[in-house]
C-alpha cells in the first residue's frame, strides 16, 4: 500500500491521481515512472527515487525497482521502499553544510580532513595562500618545510 493505495486502486486506474516528481522536485509524467520504463523498455529498472505527493503538500520518498513480466495477466511487477527518512535527514545535513560554508568562507579558518597515513582527503577554504592547490592526497611533508612538517606531523600523531 503507497499512500492509501493498494493493488486493486491500481488494477483501477485509481494510482493515475498521484502525483509524482523527481529528485529536483519537478512533477514527473506517467512514462517516467519506474513502471512504465520497464514495460516499454523491455528491461528492469532499479531504485529509482521519487515523491508522492501527499494532499497537504508533503512528500513520500520511495526507491522504485520495477522488472517486466512475461506473463498473460499482468505486464510488470513493482518493489517500493519507503525512504522518506533518509531523504529528509540528506536535505537536513545538506542544509547544516550550506550554512557552515558561509560562515567558514568569511573567516581564514581552513577546515581538512586526513586519513590514518595523514594525507589529505578533504580540504574547505584552502583557496587561502597558507594552502596549495591540488593538495589532495598528498602530506605535510610534500608541501611544507621539513622543519614545518616534522612538528605539525608530531602533534597529530598524537591525536
Amino acid at each position: 500500500m503507497i499512500y492509501g493505495f493498494g493493488l486493486s486502486d491500481g488494477n483501477q486506474g485509481r494510482f493515475d491521481s498521484i502525483q509524482t516528481v523527481d529528485t529536483d522536485g519537478q512533477i514527473m509524467d506517467t512514462y517516467q515512472l519506474p513502471s512504465h520504463r520497464a514495460i516499454a523498455g523491455r528491461q528492469a529498472i532499479y531504485n529509482q527515487e521519487l515523491g508522492i505527493l501527499g494532499e497537504a503538500g508533503d512528500i513520500k520518498w520511495l526507491s522504485i525497482s520495477a522488472a517486466p513480466l512475461s506473463t498473460p495477466d499482468l505486464s510488470v511487477v513493482v518493489v517500493s521502499a519507503d525512504i522518506t527518512k533518509r531523504v529528509e535527514q540528506d536535505n537536513k545535513l545538506r542544509e547544516n553544510e550550506q550554512r557552515f560554508a558561509e560562515v567558514l568562507v568569511n573567516t581564514h579558518t581552513i577546515v581538512f580532513e586526513q586519513d590514518r597515513d595523514l594525507k589529505y582527503s578533504s580540504i574547505f577554504n584552502h583557496h587561502l595562500d597558507d594552502f596549495p592547490q591540488g593538495i589532495i592526497g598528498l602530506s605535510d611533508p610534500d608541501f611544507m618545510s621539513a622543519y614545518d612538517a616534522e612538528r605539525l606531523l608530531a602533534i597529530k600523531k598524537e591525536v
